[in-house]
């Protein structure tokens, strides 16, 4: 009997054992997890004085090729690639997950050196993750160029921007209807469409296009000889005059603009008709005039066509075999010579290039139509001219072309289904923005796509009607 007593006495202080340690263990789990709760918190909020237990690598590591990687991996905008970027990490965990453990945490840092971003994380952030994690955007955002030249028609726009969920807009002005002459000024259309947007909870993008000729009428800042619909050289005298119309504009309505740029498709002659020396000059005067008085709005290099971009994936990178052309006419691999050698398509490169290394710009702008099947390879040829790793948006994307002889471009579930293309496309490229074209289709002088649009007006309807478009755009929008 007593033998027994001594081994259920052992038994009891065994179990007695094992159950301090599980207490222990226990408690010890809890001490952890809470230290490491504060750890975590303490390196996002303080991660700068944050060092490493290893040794600091001072030798950055290989670049990618054409990629500065100080522009596109500082998070926070301070210079320095460092361990301060970490903390704006969380939009994307699983992208940065450096050492492919399936999380994203501490064991993720000690693959960043002190003053690079390991090689693998900097490649993903351009591909995958630099839409998410741009200041003021969590994804694309869309925009839409619509109809406003009247307080009325402003008022109908914006109540369709709102039930299409977009809180972006495009603008155009035009210097000669601000100043009539160089002693008057009229600024009521402006102030409208500005304030109306601005007040509506719109974020503003301005695209400045001087005209050269008005109603038949020669503007007066433009030389006699060079001067069309859309543009004109300024006379040098007033190129002056231009800087001080640039400061009026952001002096009367501060912290309203979001963007800013100077012309709209310039690489081609008919749009712009100066040199590119000229396009740099009238550039860097804006760029100078914003800055000096509204420091924080972003200036954009204007708006490019496709074909410079074309031409440099086609007949430079060798990206793209057959295409088709401005003018929808295919261009076989037997033919792509002959195109690639001519020399207005020569020339719109060229022009391109000087400005992307001439000119002073925040962001890049560039303009997609018709054929997205292209467009990734169109950013890649983007991406050697934008050796400055500016932010890139959209400002016109839209289609079809109404002579598209690969479809039937006026069936409107045609153009609905192409509309899909282009959407799918879009949210594939490391853009931020990107803005429809337009809310209600039609023909004019300077519109090359009269069928792209949301919206479509019937005679005898007092308000157009929706095209499927419209649902499309909505509800992507909406799921995006």
């Amino acid at each position: 009997m007593g033998k027994k007593v001594k081994i259920k006495n052992k038994t009891n202080a065994v179990l007695q054992q094992k159950l301090a340690l599980l207490v222990m263990i226990a408690a010890l789990f809890i001490i952890v997890n809470a230290f490491g709760g504060v750890v975590v918190k303490f390196l996002r909020n303080n991660d700068k004085n944050f060092a490493l237990n290893k040794p600091t690598i001072t030798e950055p590591v290989s670049p990618i090729p054409g990629v500065e990687q100080l522009n596109f991996c500082d998070h926070n905008y301070d210079g320095k690639i460092d361990l301060s970027d970490v903390a704006l990490f969380e939009n994307c965990k699983d992208t940065f997950d450096a050492n492919d453990d399936g999380k994203h945490d501490l064991t993720d840092i000690g693959l960043y050196s002190a003053n690079y971003q390991d090689i693998k994380w900097c490649k993903r952030w351009v591909s995958e993750c630099e839409v998410a994690t741009t200041p003021g955007n969590n994804s694309l955002a869309f925009g839409l160029d619509a109809n406003m030249k009247t307080a009325q028609e402003l008022q109908y726009s914006i109540d369709i921007m709102k039930d299409l969920g977009i809180n972006k807009s495009k603008i155009w002005e035009n210097w000669i209807l601000r100043q009539p002459s160089p002693t008057e000024t009229s600024w009521a259309g402006l102030d409208m469409r500005v304030n109306g947007l601005y007040e509506a909870g719109q974020d503003i993008i301005l695209i400045i296009q001087p005209a050269g000729i008005k109603d038949g009428e020669l503007s007066w800042y433009c030389e006699p000889t060079g001067a069309n619909i859309n543009s004109c050289i300024f006379k040098p005298e007033h190129e002056d005059d231009f800087g001080l119309y640039i400061e009026s504009i952001m002096k009367r309505y501060p912290g309203k603009i979001d963007k800013i740029e100077f012309h709209n498709e310039w690489d081609s002659d008919y749009h712009f008709l100066g040199t590119k020396e000229d396009y740099v000059k009238y550039t860097n005067l804006l760029y100078d005039a914003v800055k000096k008085n509204s420091p924080d709005t972003i200036v954009s290099l204007g708006a490019i066509t496709k074909t410079p971009l074309l031409y440099l994936a086609g007949c430079r990178l060798d990206l793209i075999g057959e295409f088709y052309d401005k003018n929808g006419n295919l261009i076989s691999e037997a033919q792509k010579q002959a195109w690639c050698n001519d020399p207005e398509t020569i020339a719109m490169y060229e022009k391109v290039a000087y400005a992307f290394a001439n000119a002073k710009y925040d962001m890049v702008d560039i303009h997609l139509y018709d054929d997205p099947q292209y467009w990734d390879k169109y950013y890649q040829a983007l991406e050697t001219l934008n050796n400055r790793n500016r932010p890139v948006i959209v400002t016109e994307f839209g289609g079809p072309w109404q002579d598209d002889k690969r479809i039937d471009p006026y069936d409107e579930s045609v153009q609905a289904s192409e509309l899909i293309r282009y959407l799918d496309k879009l949210v594939e490229l490391p853009i931020v923005e990107a803005y429809y074209f337009r809310m209600i289709e039609g023909s004019g002088e300077r519109i090359n796509h009269i069928l792209t649009g949301l919206m479509k007006v019937e005679e005898g309807k007092t308000y157009p009607i929706k095209k499927l478009n419209y649902d499309v755009f909505k509800d992507f929008i909406s799921q995006h």
